[in-house]
């Protein structure tokens, strides 16, 4: 049976033991502090209808991982992964903008193993009336999504994440990536099939 990617890292990431070491993210104190910034941020939203990256963002695939960010100029951000077994990680801390690169700050430390943790900087990148927050680092990962015809996606579920709602709007044209990216875009899916299985011989012994 094929193991659902998305889960089973999840999985690897719960049982390794340097996850018990982050117990301050998971706290009382924590989740209050993570609940009073979701509410100022909700608030600020309301008052940013049109705002070009703030909002409520999502990434994952409805099992093992599923990823929220809810983020506003003023009161930063709140990020937090919940799975099969409950809440696995969380951080939230201030935002800053520049060229439309997103800096965060974080309260907690900051690890990144499989699904734990999230990029330091992310790309806000419209597409039509979407609007995606992509890692900066990952760029050309994005744009691979893009040619396989995994985005723009139909549902919610997808690997980068999306502003709650804006699946359900059009997709038009390519992604804005940033200019020295836009190469690695093409203009329709890549589709291939196999038209003959390569079958490895040994050479010829004199």
């Amino acid at each position: 049976m094929k193991t659902n990617l998305f889960f089973s890292m999840a999985l690897l990431v719960v049982a390794n033991p340097s996850y018990a070491a982050e117990k301050s993210k998971m706290s009382p104190g924590a989740e209050s502090g993570a609940d009073r910034l979701r509410k100022n941020i909700a608030s600020e939203l309301k008052a940013l209808p049109d705002h070009p990256w703030a909002g409520e963002y999502y990434a994952g695939d409805g099992l093992g991982v599923n990823m929220s960010l809810s983020i506003a100029p003023k009161s930063g951000f709140v990020f937090e992964w919940h799975g099969c077994l409950g809440l696995y990680d969380r951080n939230y801390g201030a935002v800053t903008s520049a060229n439309d690169h997103l800096h965060l700050s974080f309260t907690f430390e900051n690890v990144r193993k499989g699904f734990q943790g999230i990029a330091p900087e992310l790309l806000s990148v419209p597409w039509g009336e979407r609007r995606y927050l992509v890692p900066a680092s990952d760029i050309v990962g994005f744009c691979n999504q893009v040619n396989e015809g995994s985005e723009p996606r139909g549902g919610v579920h997808g690997v980068y994440l999306l502003r709650k709602g804006d699946e359900k709007k059009p997709a038009s044209g390519l992604p804005k990536v940033p200019k020295e990216f836009q190469v690695y875009l093409v203009s329709k899916p890549i589709q291939a099939d196999v038209s003959q299985r390569w079958k490895r011989t040994s050479p010829k012994r004199s």
